[in-house]
């Protein structure tokens, strides 16, 4: 317990702190009245949103695609700081970290397992039947072979050697209609 006259138990001199006419310090302040000093710092829901918006840049540079998370927790605890803003810090801290939880827990247990892999990459060779491509390796007489690129990979590879009835020349548009060892056999479109 401190007595009137002292802070943090030592003896206040306020003449000795030579503070100019017209100034005021809370620590004089609470030298004079015998005040506690007390310092609190109030973390706004604006706080909590400008964190989360940091965390989600964050993942811009370092993608790992579980900052992200965070950030949408931090943004989720500002936001319910709009209708309770008098809510204290460590039920705040508590908040956040049961919404780091759960948007963790929500990507990693159900959204990512569904996630369509877009390449063919496992699909059977009946499956890539039809996919459009683009030829980019001409075959002048019917039966050379070509290449062709694909916009969505077919069992792994954008690039496939092919051939055709006909002659490919560099742009045509063809579509796979069968599947001969390591080449593709197309038609044109």
């Amino acid at each position: 317990m401190r007595s009137e006259g002292q802070v943090s138990g030592v003896r206040c001199q306020p003449e000795a702190w030579n503070l100019e006419p017209g100034t005021w310090n809370l620590e004089l302040e609470a030298c004079l009245y015998g005040k506690e000093l007390e310092v609190t710092f109030i973390i706004l829901w604006w706080h909590w949103l400008a964190l989360g918006l940091l965390l989600v840049l964050a993942e811009l540079v370092v993608p790992s695609f579980t900052i992200f998370w965070f950030g949408l927790a931090a943004a989720l605890t500002g936001l319910l700081l709009l209708p309770f803003p008098g809510m204290p810090l460590a039920a705040q801290l508590g908040f956040f970290a049961l919404f780091s939880t759960l948007c963790t827990l929500l990507w990693f247990r159900l959204l990512r397992p569904r996630m369509v892999n877009e390449s063919a990459f496992g699909k059977s060779r009946d499956e890539i039947v039809g996919e459009p491509g683009i030829v980019i390796r001409d075959a002048a007489i019917a039966g050379d072979k070509g290449r062709c690129r694909f916009a969505v990979p077919l069992l792994g590879r954008e690039e496939w050697p092919c051939v055709c009835s006909g002659p490919l020349r560099l742009g045509d548009q063809v579509r796979v209609t069968g599947v001969e060892g390591q080449v593709l056999r197309v038609e044109k479109l």
